[in-house]
């Protein structure tokens, strides 16, 4: 530990009608004891406590900061970004032999409708941000004398996934049938109505058995087109076991940040402040947009068509987040 020591010059008190020569003497004389050093009494150094909340696009957040330096101050907080609804729209397509049939799905609907099932060719899926993080920040004023403009580094920290995405519940019917309508076919165009019971103990005349083996070929699986994989291969999503399509986007879990803020005070006390920070957080590269299959739909497949291509092509595209945000914020010693 460091010891710093003071002479009485600066606390020995003297009476006014000493002399001047007096007084330099008492000074040398005496001097004050040593006691432990502690930069958080000096100047400048966690002499201050600030505490603020954050609006902008990394959402809504708590602040608390203090100086470390005459020059420099750290941060740290947490943001949450509101889970808002985004719709979008999944097509089902009736497919075979590794393409996509046009006009098989009204074929198929009208099929199924003779065993009283109804299936809707649209299915609706709902995206929502996933985003919580906490932050570490460090603030550099280069400017010297100028309390406003700042150089910011640090980091943000949460969980990988900043996006989900699954069908509305509303489509459930729809994607039991399509999941229903799969097996039958695998069950008919496999044979396997030969060796296995349609249900119980029942089992189904071969010959009928054929005939709709037929006509399951003829009219393929159901799904919905995502796009085509580099090779030219269609993608197929179909429900998962729990009758869902569900898709998740995942980034970095520390995303390093580097921006530029400026600070200036509302009162005439300097208690009462606004800052603007405009920065980046690097996410480690184009985010990984996996469908419940397994299947990366940001680095894999192309020609993903409507809506849902132009979000994750938006989302390929986000290698940085842009983080904007404006700080409200009260400084209590």
């Amino acid at each position: 530990m460091v010891l710093g020591c003071v002479t009485a010059a600066r606390a020995q008190y003297v009476t006014s009608s000493a002399t001047a020569s007096e007084t330099e003497e008492a000074a040398a004389s005496v001097t004050l004891p040593c006691r432990p050093y502690s930069p958080l009494g000096q100047p400048g150094i966690f002499n201050q406590l600030e505490v603020g909340g954050v609006i902008g696009t990394t959402g809504l957040g708590v602040e608390v900061a203090a100086p470390i330096t005459k020059w420099a101050k750290v941060r740290a907080g947490f943001d949450w970004v509101p889970p808002v609804n985004i719709p979008m729209t999944f097509m089902i397509h009736a497919y075979q032999h590794g393409g996509v049939t046009d006009g098989n799905f009204d074929r198929i609907k009208e099929l199924m409708s003779e065993f009283g099932f109804d299936i809707d060719e649209r299915v609706k899926v709902d995206a929502k941000p996933n985003i919580a993080t906490f932050k570490f920040l460090v603030d550099v004023y280069p400017i010297p004398n100028n309390p406003h403009w700042r150089v910011t580094a640090g980091f943000y920290a949460g969980s990988r996934k900043v996006a989900k995405a699954r069908n509305n519940i509303d489509e459930a019917p729809s994607l039991v049938f399509l999941g229903y309508y799969n097996k039958l076919y695998e069950f008919f165009t496999s044979s396997a109505y030969l060796d296995e019971p349609i249900y119980g103990d029942i089992y189904i005349d071969p010959e009928v058995g054929d005939q709709l083996k037929e006509k399951f070929e003829s009219l393929g699986r159901l799904g919905v087109h995502m796009g085509d994989f580099k090779d030219g291969t269609p993608y197929i999503m179909e429900p998962g076991r729990d009758a869902q399509v569900k898709a998740s986007a995942y980034v970095n879990a520390v995303r390093p940040y580097l921006g530029l803020g400026y600070m200036g005070a509302m009162s005439s006390d300097k208690r009462w402040q606004v800052s603007v920070d405009a920065g980046m957080q690097f996410w480690g590269g184009t985010p990984d947009i996996i469908s419940h299959e397994g299947v990366n739909m940001s680095k894999d497949l192309v020609d993903i068509p409507g809506k849902v291509g132009r979000y994750i092509r938006n989302m390929k595209s986000l290698k940085v987040y842009p983080t904007v945000a404006v700080k409200f914020s009260y400084t209590f010693f």
